[in-house]
């Protein structure tokens, strides 16, 4: 009997007796991505090609990147670092 009573409350209210109220996970997902996304679809990428796709920088200038990224940028910092360390903490010794 227990049985049916359950199925007729499924029926009736459209949740289970032990956990009414309780929506399930694709009810939430859809509803979490309405809420993140204001109901709009994402971009589609099989939609047209992007005009940009040419790669403007020669190899001169690609080096010329590298150079500074990863040389001269790091360097300053180090530079700067010691320079802040040596001002605030001037009994500061690394041995």
């Amino acid at each position: 009997m227990s049985g049916n009573v359950s199925y007729a409350f499924v029926e009736k209210h459209g949740g289970s007796p032990e956990g009414f109220g309780v929506q399930n996970a694709s009810f939430i997902i859809a509803r979490m991505f309405r809420w993140f996304s204001s109901g709009e679809y994402p971009y589609s990428p099989n939609g047209e090609k992007a005009k940009d796709r040419v790669i403007k920088v020669g190899r001169k200038e690609i080096n010329w990147q590298k150079l500074v990224f990863f040389a001269m940028l790091p360097a300053i910092i180090i530079v700067l670092g010691t320079i802040v360390l040596y001002v605030f903490y001037p009994n500061f010794r690394v041995l």
